[in-house]
């Protein structure tokens, strides 16, 4: 069951956009993901589980500000747990994976015209909640809150034929886990492998618009 409620709203003439939306989602036998117990190797398995929630507050806005300049952001509040239901090893579950308690995010445009197009200079910083990266919460999958700042500056021609840019990504260079695969146990193995998320990465982008 998912139920959803909000409202959408433009105001000074669309100067100013706001969304918000509340939301609650039941679950009953809801799917996960977990290690087969019968096996000495990594061989994930789908099963059915207990009963479980998700419930949050999603909030959104922009902002003219003047002419070259434009502000927003959104945040996003969740509680998501498990109600009841075990894995195959007796562990009650508790925590959603990949279900973060909060994310967000601030951005800026500022651009000003030239006699090429407009030239924008583009800044956001994103944040994240404590999440859990596996279905038994083990504490090595538990990533702590984090943010990423990501710049662009691009530079389009007055029709929108051709744009370029530079842009940074994850300036800050932060280092943080997206993923975690438990073979701790595993025979053969007997490891933990994590991914991690990209490091700072610098780049510059042309593109073209033929029709």
């Amino acid at each position: 069951w998912n139920y959803e409620a909000g409202v959408k709203a433009e105001l000074f003439d669309r100067r100013l956009t706001f969304n918000v939306a509340l939301y609650a989602m039941e679950w009953s036998r809801i799917q996960i993901t977990a290690q087969n117990p019968a096996t000495t190797f990594y061989n994930p398995i789908i099963l059915n589980a207990g009963k479980a929630h998700s419930r949050g507050v999603e909030v959104e806005a922009s902002a003219r500000i003047t002419q070259r300049l434009r502000i927003g952001g959104n945040l996003a509040v969740q509680d998501a747990a498990y109600d009841e239901g075990t894995l195959p090893t007796g562990q009650r579950l508790d925590h959603i994976p990949y279900a973060p308690s909060y994310t967000g995010l601030v951005e800026a445009e500022y651009s000003v015209p030239t006699r090429l197009g407009p030239l924008s200079l583009q800044g956001e910083y994103q944040v994240r909640g404590r999440t859990y990266l596996t279905t038994n919460n083990d504490p090595d999958g538990r990533v702590g809150a984090y943010g990423l700042l990501n710049l662009r500056l691009s530079l389009a021609a007055r029709d929108d034929r051709w744009r370029v840019a530079v842009y940074g990504k994850n300036v800050f260079d932060k280092t943080y886990m997206t993923r975690l695969f438990d073979l701790y146990d595993n025979t053969l193995n007997g490891q933990k492998l994590i991914t991690l998320g990209a490091p700072a990465t610098y780049g510059v982008e042309f593109r073209v618009n033929f029709f």
